[in-house]
C-alpha cells in the first residue's frame, strides 16, 4: 500500500493510546507503583530522612514484595529479545559461581553482593515492568525529579547556609572546599554529584529544551544555570571532562552544529573569569597548567597504575564484589576505593568477569545505536507527543551513556545505578518502538484491506445494506 513503511512506519497520531490500551492486571499495577516507592526510597536516601522506616530495610522489603508480583505475573510478562538481559544474568550468575574462588568471599556475602543486587535490580524492574509509554513517562519522571533534588538540595544549602560538604587537600597544607551531597545524601561525595549532574543534563535538555511546549523550553533554561553552578562548585575534573562529553554527543546530532561550535567556546571564555580562582586553578590543571592542582591530577593517574597491579594478583575471578578498597589496603597500606570502574571491574570479578560485564555494556550501546538509526531511517509521525517522547529520551539516554563511559575512568561505578538504568531504558524503550511500529503495521493493513474491498465491489446494483431495500416484488 502506498505510504506504508517497511521498517519503522509513520505512526498514527494516537499510537501512545493504542499502546496503552491493553488490559494489564492489578498485580502489575501495583508491581510497577511499588517499583516507583522503591526508586524514590533509594535515590533519595529515605531511611536518613525518616530514621523510622530504616529499621524495617525498605529497598529489601520493596524489592521483595515487588518480585514476588512479578512470579504471579510471570506469564504475562515482557521478554527481552535484544539479549542484554541474558549478558546481565551471566555476569551475575558469574559472581555467585565464583565465590568460593575469589580472595574475599566473607566480605562479598556480608553486604557488598547485596549493593550489587540493589542497582542491578534497577535493571530487572524496568525491563519486565515498563511496557507503555505511560509507564516509560513515569519513571522517567520519577527517575529525574528524583536527581534533581538530590543536586538542589546541597546548592540551596550551599546559598543559605555556606554549605559544602567535602574538601580536597591541594598540597602545602591547604584545603579547597567542594559542594558534595546534601547532609541526608552523604554518600554522593563531590564527584558523585558532578556526575548526577553531567548525567541528567542530556536527558533534560532533549526532554524539555526539545519538547515543542515552550513551558518546558523555559524550565530547562530556569535549571540548566543551576546545574552548572553546581557542577562547577563540585570542583570535578572528571565531571567537567565528562559535562564536554555530554556537550560534545549533543553538538554532533545537532542540525545546527556548526553555530553551536562557534558559540560554544565564546561562552566558556566570557563565562571562566567570573570562576573563583581556586576553580579556575583546579579546572586549569586537566591540562597540566596548574602547579598546584597538577600533583593530585597525576596522582589520579598513577592510581590506574597500581588497580592494575592489584588485578595481577587475581588474574582470573578477582578479589570479589565490592572489594576494591580491601585489595587496595592489602597491596599498598593505602585504603582508596579504585577510582576507575574499568580497573574496579577487573580487581573485583578478574578478567572473566570484565568481559562478561564488558559484554553486557557493549550490548546496551549496539541497542542504543540501533534506535538511533531507526530513528535517522523512519518516517515518524514527530507531532505525536508520544512518539516525540520517545524518540527525545532516545536521544537522551545516548549521550547519556557516552557520558557514563568516559566518567567511568575516574569514578567507581560496578556496584553503582547508572548503567543499569540505562541499560533497562534502552530495552523499554526499543520495545516500545517495536510496539509501535507493528500498531502502526496493523493500521496499515486495515486501511489497505478496506481500500482493497471497496475497489472490488461491483459498480451495478447496490448491496443489501446500503440503503436499497428489496421489495417483494424482486
Amino acid at each position: 500500500m502506498a505510504g506504508a513503511q517497511t521498517k519503522l512506519g509513520k505512526l498514527p497520531r494516537d499510537s501512545g493510546k493504542a499502546l496503552d490500551s491493553g488490559k494489564r492486571s492489578a498485580t502489575s499495577g501495583i508491581a510497577f507503583f511499588a517499583f516507583m516507592v522503591y526508586v524514590i526510597v533509594y535515590l533519595l536516601s529515605m531511611p536518613n530522612r525518616i530514621p523510622a522506616i530504616g529499621v524495617i530495610r525498605p529497598s529489601i522489603a520493596i524489592a521483595a514484595l515487588i518480585i514476588c508480583f512479578l512470579f504471579l505475573e510471570w506469564s504475562r510478562l515482557p521478554k527481552d529479545d535484544s539479549g542484554v538481559s541474558r549478558r546481565l544474568l551471566y555476569f551475575v550468575a558469574f559472581i555467585f559461581l565464583s565465590l568460593p574462588f575469589v580472595e574475599w568471599p566473607g566480605s562479598v556475602l556480608r553486604g557488598n553482593l547485596q549493593d550489587l543486587i540493589k542497582v542491578v535490580l534497577f535493571f530487572s524492574f524496568s525491563v519486565k515492568l515498563i511496557d507503555t509509554i505511560s509507564r516509560l513517562k513515569a519513571f522517567v519522571f520519577v527517575y529525574l525529579a528524583c536527581q534533581l533534588i538530590r543536586v538542589l538540595e546541597p546548592l540551596y544549602l550551599h546559598y543559605t547556609t555556606g554549605y559544602w560538604g567535602d574538601a580536597t587537600h591541594v598540597g602545602a597544607g591547604e584545603f579547597m572546599n567542594r559542594l558534595s551531597g546534601a547532609p541526608v545524601d552523604r554518600m554522593i561525595n563531590p564527584n558523585g554529584l558532578a556526575f548526577i549532574i553531567i548525567s541528567i543534563f542530556p536527558l533534560l535538555y532533549y526532554l524539555l529544551f526539545h519538547s515543542t511546549e515552550k513551558k518546558y523550553k523555559l524550565l530547562f533554561l530556569g535549571l540548566a544555570p543551576f546545574l552548572l553552578h553546581a557542577l562547577i562548585l563540585t570542583g570535578s575534573r572528571s565531571g567537567m571532562v565528562g559535562f564536554a562529553v555530554a556537550v560534545a554527543a549533543i553538538i554532533a546530532r545537532s542540525r545546527q552544529r556548526k553555530l553551536a561550535m562557534v558559540l560554544l567556546p565564546l561562552v566558556l571564555i566570557t563565562a571562566f573569569p567570573f570562576m573563583p580562582s581556586e576553580f579556575q586553578d583546579r579546572y586549569l590543571s586537566i591540562f597540566g597548567m596548574s602547579e598546584t592542582h597538577s600533583r593530585t591530577f597525576q596522582g589520579r593517574i598513577d592510581g590506574w597504575g597500581d588497580d592494575f597491579e592489584t588485578f595481577i594478583q587475581r588474574p582470573v575471578v578477582g578479589h570479589g564484589v565490592g572489594t576494591s578498597l580491601e585489595a587496595s589496603f592489602n597491596r599498598t597500606g593505602s585504603a582508596l576505593v579504585s577510582h576507575n570502574m574499568y580497573t574496579e571491574v577487573l580487581i573485583e570479578t578478574g578478567i572473566v568477569g570484565f568481559i562478561l560485564f564488558t559484554s553486557f555494556l557493549a550490548s546496551v550501546v549496539l541497542v542504543l545505536i540501533s534506535i538511533a538509526r531507526q530513528i535517522a531511517v523512519s518516517d515518524y509521525d514527530k507531532q505525536s507527543k508520544d512518539n516525540s517522547f520517545v524518540l527525545r529520551l532516545s536521544e537522551g539516554v545516548l549521550a547519556w551513556a557516552a557520558v557514563c563511559l568516559v566518567f567511568s575512568m575516574a569514578q567507581y561505578g560496578l556496584s553503582e545505578y547508572h548503567f543499569y538504568v540505562i541499560g533497562g531504558l534502552a530495552v523499554a524503550s526499543s520495545r516500545i518502538m517495536r510496539q509501535a511500529k507493528t500498531t502502526a503495521g496493523n493500521a496499515a493493513e486495515s486501511v489497505g484491506s478496506t481500500s482493497a474491498n471497496a475497489v472490488a465491489e461491483p459498480e451495478g446494483r447496490p448491496p443489501i445494506g446500503r440503503g436499497v431495500k428489496r421489495t417483494c416484488a424482486e
